[in-house]
């Protein structure tokens, strides 16, 4: 295969995928974004191809094949490929996700088109931001702004009363103000503390806050949205930082099912937050505008009742834009 040389090329989506159920999805799904669809059976015959692909979904079994990391370096751009039929729940995956451009997952074999339909669009366009993306269209957001402590309380009693006038269960209500929470948590103490810390605090999503204690008065304040379509209630957080990263993201949660889920002795954190968060969410989201912003997401199924086993969230995803460009 060769690397990439025309620009203007209609984008391609590669589909490397057995079975013919999936295929008829996908093919349903990935024409709504204007991309030219073709289907492999094997690694080998897609890494044939003249060009690269500009999107690659990959099934579990071909995501195995001893021929792909091949395909994989010729690729072309970081992140572009997304994995149907695996779960985060495997510690094993995690792992190899923090060595291959895995950055989308969704651990259903038989996915939802809109939650194809939008991360197509998203890798394809570079336009991540936003939880309308997530939800059907007409469907009315509420957005505000918070800066201190009070006004996160605030924030957090207009989410939780606006899911129990919907019809939230108690069990879904309970996971989505506790995620609220550690999302706005997150966005005003712990992003401008990474800030400050550089790589150290990318690395580490965990610090210390005080009960009483006080955003910096100088950093930025966060923006929350938050709306539900019927199917889904999406929260979406933003503070203007940029530090989060997929790294973080990945050596947090591990670190946090290594130790049990407790924290470590003398430590701010075991990856506790990120670890908790995607034990309760349908599906996380981290769309990172580096050093500029960060945007997290994360939607709960209300079909659900709550006593579903549910160990970690359904679908990942991590895009990222470089920060130069605008957002």
């Amino acid at each position: 295969m060769k690397g990439s040389s025309a620009a203007n090329r209609v984008p391609h989506t590669l589909c490397v995928v057995s079975s013919p159920a999936l295929r008829r999805r996908l093919k349903r799904s990935l024409h709504a974004t204007g991309s030219t669809i073709e289907f492999c059976d094997s690694i080998d015959k897609a890494d044939k191809r003249e060009y690269p692909p500009s999107l690659l979904f990959l099934d579990k079994e071909s995501r195995q094949d001893a021929e792909l990391p091949h395909l994989m370096q010729v690729m072309d751009k970081h992140g572009k490929v997304v994995i149907i039929g695996e779960s985060i729940a495997d510690n094993d995956f995690v792992q190899l996700m923090r060595q291959q451009p895995f950055d989308n997952v969704i651990d259903t074999s038989d996915p939802d088109e809109s939650e194809i339909v939008a991360t197509s669009a998203k890798l394809l366009t570079g336009d991540i931001f936003g939880l309308d993306k997530y939800l059907s269209w007409g469907t009315e957001t509420r957005t505000g702004q918070v800066h201190s402590y009070e006004e996160k309380r605030t924030a957090l009693e207009q989410v939780t009363e606006f899911a129990s006038e919907i019809g939230a269960r108690r069990k879904i209500l309970s996971r989505i103000e506790n995620v609220t929470d550690e999302l706005l948590m997150n966005a005003i103490y712990n992003a401008p503390a990474a800030a400050k810390a550089g790589q150290a605090g990318q690395d580490n999503l965990e610090f210390e806050v005080g009960p009483n204690q006080a955003p910096d008065p100088n950093s930025k304040p966060a923006t929350i949205t938050y709306a539900c379509d019927g199917r889904y209630f999406g929260v979406s957080v933003v503070d203007y930082y940029g530090e989060l990263r997929k790294k973080g993201i990945l050596d947090n949660l591990l670190r946090a099912r290594e130790s049990g889920g407790r924290p470590r002795a003398g430590g701010s954190g075991a990856g506790l937050g990120i670890f908790f968060v995607l034990a309760s969410a349908s599906r996380y989201v981290a769309n990172i505008q580096q050093g500029v912003k960060t945007e997290v997401i994360c939607l709960f199924d209300m079909r659900q009742t709550g006593r579903e086993p549910h160990t970690c969230a359904g679908s990942l995803h991590i895009f990222t834009v470089d920060g130069t460009k605008p957002g």
